[in-house]
């Protein structure tokens, strides 16, 4: 009896790992879902001629992005293709949620350069840098 208790236990600790590994996964693939959205969303915001939006990587630094963003017609169709759970109100305005339920963090000049916006998640441990998921918002393309 005491052996099948242990061969139950540890199945049990397998399948729980695996599945929080795919938990994990699928929440950093929506996240990188949601930044890439954004992403296109912000470079035709900046492509109509319109200056990047002031953000600090505060945690409710996408509230200007997203406002920005959204008073571009083009922008806001694409917009339109975030997950329902990835906008979320709060008393200040809407922000973006990542796919763990925190919010993205946008920062004007937080790139690799040092003057590239970049929207950043702070992935499944906000403590933890070292899993934080950034993307640049900036690229080769050059607004018109």
């Amino acid at each position: 009896m005491l052996a099948v208790l242990l061969i139950v236990t540890v199945i049990f600790a397998i399948i729980d790992g695996a599945g929080t590994a795919v938990r994990r996964s699928s929440r950093s693939g929506e996240t990188r879902n949601i930044q890439s959205i954004v992403q296109q969303a912000a470079l035709t915001y900046r492509e109509a001629g319109n200056p990047w939006p002031a953000g600090d990587g505060k945690e409710d630094s996408s509230i200007a992005l997203l406002e920005a963003i959204s008073s571009n017609k083009k922008s806001k169709t694409i917009l339109e293709r975030l997950p329902k759970t990835a906008i979320a109100d709060t008393g200040s305005g809407r922000v973006l949620i990542d796919g763990f339920g925190t919010a993205l963090r946008y920062d004007r000049q937080g790139g690799a350069v040092g003057s590239v916006p970049v929207i950043t998640s702070l992935g499944p441990d906000i403590d933890d840098e070292t899993d934080d998921i950034t993307l640049e918002l900036e690229t080769t393309r050059t607004p018109r």
